[in-house]
């Protein structure tokens, strides 16, 4: 609000100026014949006061009625550039209580007011010389202190004050208000009442300027002793960067963009003490939309204790459609460049029932369908770069889903550098709430429900990490048919999922329903394609219905009907259609092999088999047998270690090359808009070297 803030000081500047010079000339200015005359010899002394050109079309002045009237006024600055113009600017004051040095003003009017107000390049702003021409009044003779003013000061009262179509430039900074109205009874009970009040300004983002537009409908506030309260209706707030979306072309991605928002809401506000530095209110958003990005608040309530180093949340409550969120306090410290204070905050515990599909179009659009209810819980903290929870507590209100974990988010405002962790110290899963969780994904196909529903229940203890395009899951994964370590990897960028998985003790007949296979302990290797573009190509090409990818295992012991395995080596390998593996027991004498496919996850009981063996004698063929074996993991492990770095290699030249590009486009940004500012200036420059020359043409 500084712009008003502005445009005031320079309207009672002015007003008192030419009240000051109009008031020895007041008990005659009724006359017409001397209004011209008056009128002109005022603006001419201001002109002189402020050393600039000052206008008045008209004016008026009731000496009874003590009734101050001015049409026209037109203030230039003192590069001859339009300052300050008003239609019609009016005092109406109460004559008696000035006797006894009261200023008892019953009604202020400015209407159809324009100011422009800029700084040069020096700093300095193009209506000090209005501020200096003050300073230099109050640098005359000083008044000692039997001066009759000091016994008894002026005091001041104004009952009501009403502004109509005020328009303020700024810089880049425009204002707009339609109507204000303060009215004051007897100096205790205080009305406001604004209408149409909009502003429009410019900000910066790494991505270019942002075009920012404010408005308030409708503003209603009253103050009496301790009764005060605000009241905004139609309060909108709107972004605009002239770039698409983040979202296009990417339907999963949300809808919320910084740079693209469009905000409506009403807002209530209970100021229950005001001190110098201090304010407590208590704030209620009763409704706030956002329809471009699909964000609905239907009910926000908060108590606030500020001042200019922290601010104090207590009785939060956040509703949308199907969701709550409540804490009792927080504590927010705010910023400060002089003192260096860093913005921080931290809560008490959150708690609330969460339906992710409120935030998905904003945020995740394949959570749309996602409509069972979560009980939440967790303690809040951070600051403007990174995010911490605490004793984090999810669970479906059935509790078939339990979910307790701490974890970070580190590195928000570089996303290259994103690092965000859980360490999840309990989750179980039963009674199908798996299944039931991924049935709320748009899921064209899924895979192996029936073995996941065989596991039981499920336990995990673990971590979670995602940063740049990846995310992975390592921990210890406990069910009805065995426990073991998963370690797995989804790499977004060249759309892989990777892993390994060990196990001592698993029931693998269960889960597959292979009744003549018992407890296996492995340690498998595999990777799994998710590539749309190329899952496609191989499907139209092959058709099928598996998943594509790999699986290398060693087997130290398995048990198939009454017979117990030893040292088994497998492989299987999927094309999407069919799966082929391979399984080899190697003993002293004899090796056992046994070659098999399939192309149906739910049908591995008609897997077709084709086992087979081989003979060798001698331990020195054994022994060449067993070194052959060896060459060939280890240049298999060399070529997988190969792979990986390579892989690496390209997803971090990939990283790289995504920056420089970023930065490319910011810096064309920069130099359009640089190149647009500079178009802009000069033809301002054109624009006032004209008018110049037209001015003068004029005063010829």
């Amino acid at each position: 609000m500084k712009p008003l803030k502005i445009l005031a000081a320079i309207i009672v500047a002015v007003v008192i100026l030419l009240a000051a010079m109009l008031g020895g000339a007041a008990c005659w200015l009724h006359i017409d014949e001397a209004k011209t005359k008056v009128i002109g010899q005022a603006t001419r002394l201001l002109s002189e006061k402020l050393q600039t050109r000052v206008a008045i079309d008209s004016a008026s002045f009731d000496v009874l009625h003590l009734d101050l009237n001015l049409y026209g006024l037109d203030v230039e600055d003192q590069q001859q550039r339009k300052l300050l113009q008003a239609e019609h600017l009016a005092a109406k004051m109460r004559l008696l209580p000035l006797l006894r040095h009261e200023l008892d003003v019953n009604k202020v009017l400015l209407k159809g007011v324009k100011a422009d107000i800029s700084k040069d390049s020096a700093g300095r702003y193009n209506y000090q010389f209005i501020v200096d021409a003050f300073k230099k009044d109050s640098t005359k003779t000083k008044k000692t202190p039997t001066d009759s003013t000091k016994k008894h000061p002026m005091t001041f009262d104004i009952k009501h004050v009403a502004l109509e179509d005020i328009e303020v430039r700024f810089d880049d900074k425009h204002f707009y208000l339609q109507r204000l109205d303060y009215k004051c009874k007897k100096r205790i009970a205080h009305h406001l009442e604004i209408k149409g009040l909009e502003g429009q300004w410019k900000s910066k983002s790494k991505k270019g300027p942002v075009d920012n537009q404010a408005r308030i409908g409708a503003l209603k506030g009253y103050m009496n002793g301790g009764e005060r309260w605000v009241t905004i209706d139609r309060l909108r707030y709107a972004t605009d960067n002239h770039l698409p979306r983040k979202n296009t072309g990417r339907p999963k991605f949300g809808f919320f963009d910084a740079g693209h928002m469009d905000i409506l809401a009403k807002v209530r506000i209970n100021v229950l003490h005001v001190a110098k530095d201090t304010i407590v209110a208590e704030v209620r958003v009763p409704k706030a939309d956002d329809d471009k990005t699909g964000f609905h608040v239907t009910d926000l309530n908060l108590d606030v204790a500020a001042n200019k180093k922290v601010a104090n949340i207590s009785d939060f409550s956040f509703k949308q459609r199907s969701t709550t969120l409540q804490f009792k306090k927080a504590t927010i410290n705010l910023p400060n460049k002089k003192t260096g204070a860093k913005f921080s905050f931290q809560t008490s515990r959150i708690t609330g029932v969460a339906i992710l599909k409120d935030i998905a179009k904003p945020f995740a659009p394949p959570l749309a369908g996602f409509k069972i209810p979560l009980l939440v819980s967790v303690y809040f903290s951070g600051d403007d770069n990174n995010l911490y929870f605490k004793k984090a507590h999810v669970s479906t209100t059935d509790y078939r889903l339990d979910i307790k974990a701490n974890g970070r988010l580190h590195e928000l405002v570089n996303k290259y550098k994103l690092d965000i962790h859980f360490d999840v110290d309990q989750m179980q899963a039963k009674r199908n709430v798996v299944q039931d969780i991924i049935n709320q994904f748009p899921l064209k196909k899924k895979f192996m429900m029936k073995e996941m529903s065989r596991l039981g229940v499920i336990r995990y203890k673990g971590d979670f990490w995602v940063g740049y395009k990846k995310e992975r899951f390592w921990g210890t994964l406990s069910t009805a048919v065995g426990r073991l370590y998963a370690d797995v990897l989804i790499n977004n960028t060249s759309k892989y999922i990777t892993g390994s998985i060990n196990t001592k003790n698993i029931h693998l007949g269960k889960v597959f329903e292979l009744e003549n296979v018992a407890d296996v302990s492995c340690k498998a290797d595999f990777q799994f394609d998710f590539d749309k573009k190329r899952t496609a190509a191989v499907r139209r090409r092959l058709g099928g219905k598996l998943p594509i990818g790999h699986v290398v295992a060693d087997v130290p012991e398995a048990t198939y009907k009454m017979l117990k395995v030893k040292r088994v080596h497998a492989e299987i390998r999927s094309d999407g259609a069919v799966a082929k593996g391979s399984i080899v027991q190697r003993n002293k004498n004899l090796d056992l092999l046994c070659d098999f496919t399939f192309d149906n996850t739910d049908g591995l009981k008609k897997i077709r088999l084709k086992p087979n063996v081989k003979l060798h004698f001698g331990g020195a063929d054994a022994k060449s047998e067993k070194s052959r074996m060896e060459k060939k993991a280890k240049k298999e492990a060399r070529a997988k270690e190969k792979a990986r770095k390579k892989q690496e290699r390209d997803e971090q030249r990939k990283a790289e090359k995504a920056a420089k590009e970023q930065q490319r486009l910011e810096k064309q940004q920069q130099k359009a808009e640089a190149k647009r500012q500079k178009a802009a200036a000069k033809e301002q420059r054109r624009l006032e070297k004209q008018a110049r020359k037209n001015a003068a043409k004029n005063s010829d």
